[in-house]
């Protein structure tokens, strides 16, 4: 390099989170009289900022979306919603929104598994005028990509468990509630809940075990640790891509199990997905049980690797949020989100 060169590195901020709200979980000795109801989609959180004109994640990491996904968008109005793409497509979801978008190529086929599905707009009007808004912006477009979640008021706790039941039939994950009149509070807040009757949670990965039989050379399971320090091996749900291509150690994943053993570890875990979206600075809901948000501490323990051929690093840390989700086009009705 020649001594007069000088190299100016430029600062780079770190992005702007939106204000999001976020739920709790639902208490069943509630009554769930005139709440608003709505499915709960297993997506990716994302936020659209009319503004600037860019879709973003929970910690404002702006989403690489090719310009016909955010053409009929609004300009004055943001949106709270969901990358969805369809049942049991999560990882599917993260995979899509993770991959780069060549400029050369402005529509890549793999955004057209993804839908928005948009729940809020987050005014500082009460939850029908802000739902009334959202079915006025709904008219005034046509796209195949962009629904309007169906929310309609619940009648008596057995329409609850009725309309949790007609969710999980058809693949859904559960229902989420907002309290009639609430306000859009940019944090998490007791007028969002969410019921689901599935046991699932979040864990950091902190190591891995090499694969035998078929899976010889690749990963056979993730190291896990989760909130209570408790370490656990999840095998099940990993594809052959997943086990080429582990989740690299401090990645936050989420995961199904059956239920926990009397020590604390989740029996028969099956993986589900990487997380790209959770938030260490969100406020945690303590009142969540298993897949309540869980705060990692991944100083390892060894004590489970001695027969086991296990790598493993030290340096991860992370915490973690569950998320919202949801879906339907135009119409707020059930039958609407039915389809």
């Amino acid at each position: 390099m020649h001594p007069t060169t000088r190299i100016l590195h430029r600062a780079t901020l770190p992005p702007t989170k939106p204000a999001l709200l976020l739920a709790t979980k639902w208490n069943e000795k509630h009554d769930p009289t005139g709440w608003w109801i709505s499915e709960k989609y297993d997506g990716v959180r994302a936020y659209w900022d009319s503004k600037a004109q860019k879709m973003v994640s929970r910690l404002g990491n702006v989403f690489g979306v090719p310009e016909w996904f955010t053409r009929d968008l609004p300009k004055d109005m943001d949106l709270d919603g969901e990358l969805w793409a369809g049942y049991g497509g999560f990882s599917r979801a993260v995979s899509v929104i993770k991959t780069l978008i060549p400029t050369q190529n402005p529509i890549p086929p793999t955004w057209s598994c993804l839908t928005y599905q948009i729940f809020d707009t987050p005014t500082q009007d009460p939850f029908e005028t802000r739902l009334a808004l959202l079915q006025q912006y709904m008219s005034t477009i046509n796209t195949r990509h962009l629904f309007l979640v169906a929310h309609r008021q619940c009648t008596s706790r057995e329409d609850l468990r009725e309309e949790l039941d007609r969710v999980e039939r058809r693949g859904g994950e559960g229902v989420m509630l907002r309290r009639a009149g609430s306000l859009y509070i940019g944090k998490r807040d007791a007028s969002l809940r969410k019921l689901k009757r599935g046991l699932d949670g979040e864990c950091v990965v902190v190591g891995y075990e090499e694969g035998k039989g078929r899976n010889e050379g690749v990963v056979g399971s993730l190291k896990c640790r989760l909130e209570n320090d408790k370490v656990f091996w999840i095998g099940s749900g990993l594809t052959d891509e997943d086990r080429r291509c582990p989740p690299p150690v401090g990645s936050v994943v989420t995961f199904r199990f059956m239920e926990l053993t009397k020590e604390g570890i989740p029996r028969h875990a099956s993986f589900v997905g990487v997380r790209i979206d959770y938030d260490p600075d969100a406020g945690t809901d303590t009142s969540m049980d298993i897949s309540m948000d869980i705060s990692m501490d991944t100083s390892m323990d060894t004590s489970m690797d001695a027969s086991r051929n296990v790598k493993t690093d030290t340096s991860a840390r992370a915490s973690v949020n569950t998320d919202q989700s949801p879906h339907v086009k135009g119409d707020t009705s059930l039958n609407a989100n039915e389809n």
